[in-house]
């Protein structure tokens, strides 16, 4: 049906690391034996017309398909719509309209409760095109029945084009803007990218991504940083970004306070397109984690091999991290367990180099090592990246480096192929309750010692487990390897 028009490779920046390389990908734009220029009514009773829309300048992506999961989640579920729909939609920079069309007509409770199990819903911005016929009108206009596509219209053109399957919404919005020279229509176009409710710790500072818009290099701007109205920071940016790329840029002398109201403004020299240079952003305190001692389990989607992640200290430095390519399994759940410092600020970075980010029912979430088996902290679908931001406890509960001699736990062997014996000590007794953790953070073994003293591990396979003690309700803690 396509054909390939050209090959484009550029480079991918993350936001606060560069974690990609290089991507290619092609754009393969075709002439559909229809020219999509419908009108129809979405589920909130509002009447569009493709014409219109074009004729006001608008740039319209439409997503077209049946309630099929995880074969559209990419653009959908993923957010990479949502995503560029946020940043220049009506409430961005209104340079773009976005629809997904169900060409199975499925009615909104349907669409809530179907089979896949996949939210179609919630936190979808754009309209959606389905009952009452609506959506096979729309999917006749293209020419199509079945499978999931994405097309795109642009003002002054009587050419639909279909778009690759596994854009990120920078690939997708570099791609419209070729075809939709509108988007990019000014020389110099400074703009702000939306940032999501941030959580942040007591010493944050605002971070915000400057967006090249226009056709030209972005080399200068003037940013201000507002608190409840008020200017408290001003920085005279100086770098060089190119069209389409965006660089974060940090206030480094204010520190923003969890309640306040904030907004950044950004002017460039020689710019006349204003739209989308004001962001207001909304500070929350980060989550507080139960301990320094935690567990973050990783469920994989369709796509393992995609996903990487990273866990950035307070001063930015990358610890622990899994790079992509790490994940093979589909569908797998993967431990890891993290012994972090007190009274820290984590940033947890997860990202995706197919764009797509995590879906089709995977996850990922925290939890404390040693206490209950609550997750603290849980995140699900998300774009081509996803931060959350805690804060670990200042002081952590009775452990082995912080206990009396008579308390030290002792155990042998170690490595054990199955019986694990315990050493002497006043406070342990055969009241002395236990529980045996894995390396995914779930419970392996619970019960009390006896007068025996041991724990038998000889039912659980080959691995590194953590080993807790409740002495009063004191947690000791220490880990073991059970081999063969």
């Amino acid at each position: 049906m396509c054909c390939f028009a050209r090959i484009r490779v550029h480079k991918t920046e993350i936001i606060m690391r560069v974690v990609l390389g290089f991507i290619a990908t092609l754009f393969a734009p075709c002439l559909t034996a229809q020219n999509g220029l419908w009108t129809a009514t979405d589920l909130n009773g509002t009447q569009w017309s493709m014409q219109t829309l074009l004729d006001q300048g608008k740039t319209v992506v439409v997503d077209v398909g049946g309630l099929t999961c995880p074969g559209r989640v990419g653009w959908h579920q993923g957010g990479v719509l949502q995503k560029l729909y946020r940043e220049f939609g009506p409430e961005g920079t209104n340079d773009l309209m976005i629809f997904w069309v169900d060409y199975e007509n499925s009615s909104t409770s349907t669409i809530e409760n179907n089979s896949t199990g996949c939210d179609f819903l919630t936190g979808t911005s754009y309209p959606i095109i389905s009952a009452n016929g609506q959506g096979t009108l729309v999917a006749d206009s293209y020419g199509i029945n079945g499978g999931v596509h994405l097309f795109l219209s642009a003002p002054g053109s009587n050419t639909v084009y279909e778009m690759p399957h596994d854009y990120n919404w920078r690939d997708l919005f570099e791609s419209c803007a070729d075809v939709s020279p509108s988007l990019v229509s000014a020389a110099i176009d400074a703009t702000l990218l939306p940032v999501e409710p941030w959580r942040v710790c007591d010493d944050g500072h605002m971070q915000v991504s400057l967006f090249s818009q226009g056709h030209e290099p972005l080399t200068s701007a003037q940013l201000e940083l507002k608190e409840n109205g008020a200017v408290v920071e001003t920085l005279q940016w100086t770098g060089f970004v190119q069209s389409m790329n965006y660089e974060d840029v940090l206030f480094p002398n204010h520190s923003v306070v969890p309640g306040a109201s904030y907004e950044v403004v950004v002017s460039a020299s020689g710019e006349t397109d204003m739209v989308g240079n004001q962001e207001a952003i909304m500070i929350t305190p980060a989550t507080a984690a139960p301990s320094v001692h935690l567990v973050l389990q990783i469920r994989t989607d369709d796509q393992p091999q995609q996903i990487g992640w990273e866990l950035l200290e307070q001063d930015g430095t990358s610890g622990y991290h899994r790079v992509p390519g790490y994940y093979t399994d589909q569908y797998d759940i993967t431990g890891h367990p993290l012994e972090l410092q007190p009274d820290q600020c984590y940033t947890f970075h997860i990202y995706d180099t197919g764009g797509n980010g995590l879906d089709a029912g995977g996850y990922f979430r925290f939890k404390n090592a040693w206490g209950p088996a609550d997750w603290f902290l849980v995140g699900e679908e998300y774009g081509a990246e996803a931060f959350v931001t805690f804060h670990t406890p200042a002081a952590e509960p009775l452990s082995v480096g912080s206990i009396t001699q008579d308390h030290v736990l002792e155990f042998f062997p170690n490595p054990t192929t199955g019986t694990l014996y315990l050493g002497t000590g006043p406070a342990i007794t055969a009241d002395t309750r236990y529980t045996v953790v894995d390396a995914i953070g779930s419970v392996a073994l619970q019960g009390t010692l006896g007068t025996s003293r041991n724990i038998d591990l000889s039912a659980l396979p080959d691995g590194v487990y953590q080993v807790l003690l409740d002495l009063n309700g004191a947690d000791l803690r220490s880990s073991v390897v059970r081999t063969h």
